[in-house]
């Protein structure tokens, strides 16, 4: 498994071997191992908390596009870029957030309504298009940020 995301990510980035989420702990992930075709399965690896990973590791503050398909996590890493949450703490603006939101886990509905309504009601992102498979991808768009405006919504009103 690391081997080969290690060669496709390395094109364009430095590749991690890590399982990032809202903690640091040794613990399990759902990971789809190549020689299971398809398949998951819990593996216990690293994993480190966002806001450490993006502020110590790569020292990105300013993510133009975070692409997230965590197996479960999101439900506690979406709420993070929420208005005066860990993202805002620690100077980290998300512009696009593209993210797979799982079901099956505890109170998921209950998660997913709380998470939502609540990015909702800090008014900074909107939801622009959501694609129901088995799960939920759904692209969130950064109005607050003027940089991310700049960049990513003025050249549709000009």
């Amino acid at each position: 498994m690391y081997e080969e995301n290690a060669a496709l990510y390395s094109t364009v980035g430095q590749f991690f071997p890590l399982a990032i989420g809202n903690e640091t702990k040794l613990g399990k992930a759902y990971v789809m191992p190549k020689q299971l075709k398809g398949g998951y399965e819990f593996q216990t690896m690293v994993h480190l908390d966002v806001i450490t990973f993006l502020t110590k590791l790569t020292r990105t503050p300013f993510i133009d596009q975070f692409l997230m398909d965590s197996e479960g996590p999101e439900y506690d890493l979406l709420p993070m870029m929420g208005v005066g949450r860990e993202f805002d703490r620690n100077g980290i603006v998300a512009c696009q957030i593209n993210a797979e939101i799982h079901w099956g886990h505890t109170n998921f509905k209950e998660r997913f309504a709380a998470m939502i309504r609540g990015l909702l009601n800090d008014r900074r992102y909107g939801i622009f298009k959501v694609v129901s498979t088995s799960h939920h991808r759904t692209f969130f768009l950064n109005f607050e940020n003027k940089k991310c405006v700049e960049k990513y919504i003025a050249q549709f009103f000009k």
